[in-house]
C-alpha cells in the first residue's frame, strides 16, 4: 500500500510539472510566433516629412480588437481618428500631420490563440522647413575703368564724366597720346640721315675721279691754245 501511494504521488508531482510547463512554454510560443514584423515609422527612426499614418504589420493575422496608443514626449495621447485591422496590418490615422519631436507608439495586439501581446515602438520627427533665400541682388553703381564709383549728385542721378569738348582729356587717352609720340621720337632716332647715306664712300671716289678728269681736260686745253 505504502508503494502504490509512493507510485500516485510521482504520478501527480509530474502532471503538475507538465501542466506548470505547459503554462509557461505556450504563450512564449505564441509571442514568438505573433510578433512585430515591420513598422513604418520603424523603430528608432528619424522622420524628417509629415507624417499622417501609421502602419504596422505583424508575423501572423491579428484580432480586431489590436490597438495602439501614440504617446508624446510629454507622455500625453496624441488623438488617432481611426485604428483599423486588417489581417496581419494594423493602421492609425492621425488627426493632423505631427510636429517635430519625441514620440512612442505603444501597442497590443491579440494572435489568433487569444494570447495578448504588447509592444513599443519608438521615433521621433524633424521636420525640413524650406529657408527662403533671396536671389535679388543689389544694382552696382556705374563705375569707371579703375574700379570706383562714378560720383553722382544730390538727386541721385549719374554724373557724367567730362567730354572731349571741355578741352580736357582722359587719363588713358592722354597716356595714348604721349606713348604714340615717344614711340615716333624712337623711330625718328633710328631713322639713319639722308645727308650721311648720301656721302658713301663709293660716291666720294666718284666725284673725286671726275674732278681729276675735269681737271685734265681744262689743262689739255689750255695747252693746245699755246700751241
Amino acid at each position: 500500500m505504502f508503494k502504490k501511494g509512493l507510485i500516485d504521488v510521482k504520478r501527480y508531482l509530474n502532471s503538475m510539472l507538465l501542466l506548470i510547463l505547459a503554462c509557461i512554454i505556450l504563450p512564449v510560443t505564441a509571442e514568438a510566433h505573433t510578433g512585430l514584423k515591420s513598422s513604418v515609422p520603424a523603430s528608432g527612426e528619424t522622420v524628417q516629412t509629415e507624417l499622417s499614418t501609421i502602419e504596422m504589420v505583424f508575423n501572423t493575422k491579428i484580432e480586431d480588437l489590436s490597438s495602439f496608443d501614440l504617446l508624446s514626449e510629454d507622455n500625453e495621447k496624441v488623438p488617432l481618428q481611426e485604428v483599423s485591422v486588417e489581417g496581419t496590418v494594423m493602421t492609425g490615422t492621425l488627426n493632423e500631420a505631427l510636429p517635430s519631436g519625441s514620440y512612442k507608439i505603444e501597442w497590443k495586439i491579440v494572435g489568433e490563440d487569444g494570447h495578448p501581446i504588447k509592444g513599443e515602438i519608438p521615433f521621433s520627427v524633424q521636420l525640413l522647413e524650406a529657408e527662403g533665400f533671396d536671389n535679388t541682388e543689389n544694382p552696382e553703381s556705374p563705375a569707371d575703368s579703375s574700379g570706383e564709383q562714378a560720383p553722382t549728385s544730390a538727386d541721385g542721378t549719374v554724373e557724367q564724366a567730362p567730354s572731349p569738348e571741355d578741352g580736357t582729356e582722359p587719363a588713358d587717352q592722354a597716356s595714348d597720346s604721349s606713348n604714340e609720340q615717344g614711340e615716333e621720337q624712337a623711330n625718328a632716332q633710328d631713322q639713319p640721315d639722308g645727308n650721311r647715306e648720301f656721302l658713301t664712300p663709293a660716291l666720294i671716289m666718284i666725284l673725286a675721279a671726275a674732278c681729276l678728269a675735269g681737271l685734265g681736260i681744262i689743262l689739255w686745253i689750255r695747252g693746245r691754245g699755246k700751241g
